[in-house]
Order: C-alpha cells, then structure tokens, then sequence
C-alpha cells in the first residue's frame, strides 16, 4: 500500500506466509531490491509492517533464505543510502562467517587448515604479494596480510571471506556474487566485481568504492 500524501510506501509482512525455498525467496528478494530501487527514484522511504517475527532474533535464524529475507526487509528500510549498504555489507560478511565457523571449513588443528595438515607449509589464504596488484607477475615471495592478527582477521572483506580453495570447493562449498543472494540482488554487475576483486583491503575502501557505483 503507497501513502502518497506522506510519500511513503508501506508493506505488510506475514512471515508464515512466505515459502522459505530457494526459488521463492530469489524471486522475493528481486522484488524487495526493484521496490527500494523505485522508492530511492521517487525519493520515498519504505515502512515495513511484521507479523509472526521479531527483526531482534535473526541471528538466531538457523535457515538461510528466511535470514536473507529479513536482511532485506531491514535494509529497504533504510533511506540513507550509505546506512543501507553498510549494513548489508556487515549481514553479507556476518552469514559468511556463520557459514565458515558453523561447518568448520577450515578445520584448524595447531595452526594449520585441513589442507595444510600434512605438510611443512604454514603459509595459507591470508597471504599475498607485496605487490598487491602486479606482484605476481614478477614476485615469488608472500607476506601475511596486514588485516591479519593472532586472533584472526581485524577488518572485513567480503572478497577475502567469499574465497575458498580447492580442497574447501570438494566438500561443496563455493560462494560467488550470485549464490550469496543479498549480492545477487541489492548490489548492480560494477559493485559485484568490486565485491569479488577487493581482498587483502579495509572495510571503509571497499565501501568507498560500492557507493562510488551505486546507481
């Protein structure tokens, strides 16, 4: 329902009426990203009426799509755009290590990922040439990532969490811009390959560059 007196566009949500699949929140998700796509046109703001579900509890949601769904509703909320992308920008990096930590991908034992195990190489993912663009065209050496710390990572790069080896991609794991589907829908073909191509960087970069292209 749209109030064009107060120019505002308010929905109403009943969360037992929502079927929970892939399939349908994809299409859900469209929809709620085209409607804020319109409401920032129109300079409208968007009001978000719930039923059956406390926006308060979502990181207690053990189902991806109804997370995604309430990430979304919370975020075409939000007529600041710079709000609006910060906060699916820490959801997106929240889930992916929900994910990592929750299925324990990595499988740490002394210091070493499961891959690692057996063999004398310490040197993993969190690493990168001094170069960071051109180093390895021309650089053999790897230097640990300055974002890293002994009790892991201190900034937080979407890119960075998003990969995953070979080892990580047999046990079926494998995250891009389209399967994460908070990307897929709220974030245009520039911003993703900013997501995809910014690692070894500090958040407030990366943002820097997704509001930069946000049209």
């Amino acid at each position: 329902m749209e109030n064009k007196k107060k120019r505002k566009i308010e929905l109403k949500i009943d969360f037992n009426a929502i079927n929970y699949d892939k399939k349908s929140v994809q299409k859900l998700l469209r929809k709620l990203a085209r409607l804020r796509k319109k409401a920032d046109w129109f300079k409208k703001s968007i009001k978000v009426q719930t039923m059956n579900k406390k926006f308060e509890d979502m990181h207690k949601i053990k189902n991806q799509y109804e997370y995604d769904v309430c990430v979304a509703l919370r975020a075409i909320e939000m007529n600041d755009i710079n709000q609006r992308y910060e906060y699916l920008y820490d959801e997106i990096c929240y889930y992916l290590d929900h994910v990592c930590k929750e299925k324990n991908l990595c499988d740490f034992k002394n210091n070493k990922c499961f891959a690692k195990q057996n063999s004398e190489v310490t040197m993993g993912c969190c690493h990168h040439f001094s170069n960071k663009k051109w180093g390895i065209l021309y650089q053999k050496k790897l230097i640990p990532c300055e974002y890293l710390s002994e009790n892991g990572c201190t900034t937080k790069s979407i890119g960075c969490k998003m990969f995953m080896c070979d080892e990580v991609h047999k046990k079926g794991f494998k995250f891009t811009v389209f399967n994460v589907l908070l990307i897929r829908y709220f974030f245009n073909f520039i911003q993703k390959i900013i997501i995809k191509t910014s690692v070894f960087e500090g958040k407030e970069d990366i943002m820097k560059q997704l509001l930069k292209f946000n049209f």
